[in-house]
């Protein structure tokens, strides 16, 4: 299934498109470790990363990304994101439970993906 496919699939289950800038990262990126500690998910882990972690359930309008590989998931707003990357313990899959990370995705992943201190 091309990537483009997959994207489709992934708005399908959302209910809610993709953000361009998003999508775009998806079609050129694989899945990938940046910085020391930052796992973004592939287009094809999407659905079954945000499903095991409830995510339409506890934080709706909004997806997984990524992890940190220590507990606590990488999540953006999909109807209202204007670049801006949360974390959010995965025991705390809340819209409360969010600290902003950054507010220019592209940076951040120029950046390796600098985490918060």
């Amino acid at each position: 299934m091309e990537t483009t496919e997959k994207i489709a699939e992934v708005e399908e289950w959302l209910g809610l498109r993709l953000p361009e800038q998003y999508a775009k990262f998806l079609l050129e990126h694989p899945e990938k470790i940046l910085g020391e500690r930052v796992l973004l998910y592939s287009v094809d882990d999407l659905i079954e990363r945000n499903s095991i972690y409830e995510t339409k359930a506890y934080c709706p309008g909004h997806l997984v990304i990524g992890d940190d590989s220590g507990g606590r998931a990488f999540i953006i707003p999909i109807d209202k994101w204007t670049g801006s990357v949360f974390i959010v313990d995965h025991g705390d899959m809340t819209e409360d439970g969010c600290t902003l990370v950054t507010t220019n995705f592209d940076d951040w992943i120029n950046n390796d993906c600098a985490l918060p201190d």
